[in-house]
């Protein structure tokens, strides 16, 4: 083979290379605007187990409007708002209407990142609780799922989100029902 079909054949497997990995990496949505379902949704309790509360207000204090990349794609944050409120309002004992258990909520970081196989997704708020006869508690959440990544889809984005958020609505719930006197 001459060098000028050589460097043809490089050029080519080059190209093809390039137009491979750039269907690869258009972005996906991180979070639909529907909170988790299924195995992914919030334990329920009772209602009548549950502390009643309110979430007064949701701040999204976070720098960057995305979630990050996971391999070569990046993963849109456009309906992380939404969806975070959502996943907030199906936690047991939540209530539009006003109560005595107050929660404030500040969204910090909510992020996923992809190392080799593995991915994680990462959601950090900062809740003050207000609850009558007791002194306001200002406290740090971390919500995380730490899970295969087996084809950087949406669906895999998806659902690490929802178990990152079911993480972290637990821990809270905990909280919350120390507020209740439970």
């Amino acid at each position: 083979m001459t060098a000028r079909a050589s460097r043809r054949v490089v050029q080519g497997a080059a190209l093809a290379a390039a137009l491979l990995a750039g269907c690869s990496t258009s972005p996906v949505h991180g979070v639909a605007r529907a909170a988790p379902t299924g195995r992914a949704a919030v334990a329920a309790a009772p209602a009548s187990a549950a502390c009643r509360f309110q979430v007064a207000g949701v701040e999204d204090l976070r720098d960057d409007r995305s979630l990050g990349r996971v391999g070569p794609r990046s993963v849109e944050g456009e309906d992380f708002p939404d969806w975070f409120k959502d996943g907030l309002a199906r936690m047991p004992g939540y209530s539009m209407d006003a109560t005595p258990v107050q929660l404030h909520v500040q969204v910090l970081k909510a992020y996923i990142h992809g190392m080799s196989t593995l991915k994680t997704a990462n959601l950090v708020v900062r809740v003050r609780v207000d609850a009558p006869g007791r002194p306001p508690v200002t406290r740090n959440y971390r919500g995380v799922d730490d899970s295969m990544n087996w084809a950087n889809g949406e669906g895999e984005m998806q659902a690490a989100f929802d178990r990152a958020l079911v993480d972290l609505t637990q821990q809270l719930q905990a909280d919350v029902a120390k507020a209740c006197g439970a």
